[in-house]
């Protein structure tokens, strides 16, 4: 998808398209051709065991996948985990974990489950973040 209004998804796309076989389509195709899929991959910008936050569009994306039983999958960066999640603008938006089936990090390919962000937790921990905002 485009994933307008940064064309975050046209980016990926292009790095992606020496790999794999890649199609930009117009953020309103999704329920069209998510019918064609095996599943949907989405990132995050920030985490926890309860929701996440990506750009804006995320939310109906899960909601389609749940409608046509489809695999709904979240890809992210353990640094990201937050106990607080904050919206920035009208780009992002909040999306309920329970609406995840499988989480991606740079340890392990999960289904959602409690033991998976015990897990993230306790190794972010451990980092010392400087302060700002990471959204």
């Amino acid at each position: 998808m485009q994933s307008l209004p940064g064309e975050e998804g046209k980016i990926m796309a292009d790095e992606l398209k020496e790999e794999v076989d890649v199609e930009i389509i117009p953020d309103s195709f999704a329920g069209k051709i998510l019918k064609q899929c095996d599943f949907a991959v989405a990132g995050s910008d920030s985490f926890n065991h309860e929701r996440f936050v990506n750009k804006t569009g995320t939310f109906i994306l899960a909601v389609l996948c749940e409608y046509l039983s489809k695999p709904f999958v979240v890809a992210s960066s353990s640094y990201k985990y937050a106990d607080s999640l904050l919206t920035v603008r009208n780009i992002f938006e909040i999306t309920p974990m329970n609406m995840v089936n499988y989480f991606i990090w740079e340890k392990d390919v999960k289904g959602v489950c409690d033991e998976l962000f015990e897990e993230i937790r306790e190794r972010v921990e451990n980092i010392n973040f400087p302060e700002g905002n990471y959204l």
